[in-house]
């Protein structure tokens, strides 16, 4: 009788065995299809949440300011603004209208154009603006007193130049925006005012190189002879010899229509190391 009984449990556990394995490999194929469900509604979600920055329109804002330089005869023109996102920087570009022109000196908010009674969009641009409250080696990010481009130098901290990506720069009644791809340190005495104007493909692709060559970041942004870049400029302590200031010159690529305004990755190059040796060094430096 006994062993009747332990073939019969014996033959129990063989049928019970193809029943487990089937509720281990439909519980395997669920976990794969909640994971698969969940990767789904991530992506989903990552392309339905709003876009990193939001174009505002600043048109009016510029045609107003041009009206009222008008008025009072001014030998200049407002020909745009600018926004840089994270900053106060937010007001109007002017350029001059003839050799006279050095700048609004009724205003001190502005940023202008290197080239004279030029208004028209070209494929490299530079819009200059003073820097006089943030000269030292080891530049604020913000302070009250910063009224023009001194916030430019915000750039050169890494944590805020992950979190701030885009400018805006409105022109002719459209407002660009622009994705950051470079920020660069160079001696101003070489520089003599970086080129604007319709590069040809070679001319364009040869600047970009040598923006992203000396850049102290990398930032994941595809830049191609068909984009319109803009640099923004000012002069900067940094890496100066105490005698002569350099430039700080913070590039960005136009967003074309449908491309994401997203977050992007941005690391340091060995550009940064100068960068990051002199600001450790020499706190006391105003």
């Amino acid at each position: 009788m006994k062993s009747k009984k332990n073939n019969s449990g014996t033959k129990t556990t063989r049928k019970n065995f193809p029943k487990t394995k089937y509720y281990f490999v439909l519980g395997i194929a669920i976990i794969i299809v909640l994971l698969l469900f969940i990767l789904l509604v991530k992506l989903l979600f990552d392309n339905l949440k709003p876009d990193y920055y939001s174009v505002e329109s600043r048109y009016k804002n510029a045609e107003e300011k041009n009206e009222a330089a008008q008025k009072k005869n001014a030998n200049y023109d407002v020909v745009g603004w600018i926004r840089v996102q994270g900053t106060k920087i937010d007001f109007p570009v002017v350029a001059g209208n003839d050799d006279s022109f050095i700048n609004p000196v009724e205003s001190t908010a502005y940023g202008w154009l290197s080239t004279k009674g030029d208004n028209k969009y070209h494929n490299v641009m530079n819009i200059y603006g003073h820097n006089i409250m943030n000269l030292g080696k080891t530049p604020l990010l913000y302070d009250d007193s910063f009224e023009r481009f001194e916030e430019l130098l915000a750039f050169v901290d890494y944590d805020f130049a992950k979190e701030n990506l885009y400018f805006q720069y409105t022109m002719n009644g459209e407002d660009h925006l622009y994705k950051i791809f470079a920020v660069d340190v160079f001696d101003s005495l070489n520089m003599s005012g970086l080129p604007t104007g319709n590069f040809t493909t070679k001319e364009f692709n040869d600047h970009v190189k040598m923006l992203r060559r000396n850049s102290i970041y990398d930032y994941d942004v595809n830049v191609t002879s068909n984009d319109d870049i803009v640099s923004l400029i000012t002069c900067t302590g940094l890496l100066s010899d105490g005698y002569y200031y350099n430039d700080i010159v913070v590039t960005g690529k136009l967003v074309v229509n449908g491309e994401s305004t997203k977050k992007y990755s941005v690391n340091k190059t060995s550009s940064y190391e100068d960068i990051e040796k002199e600001m450790k060094g020499d706190d006391l430096d105003e």
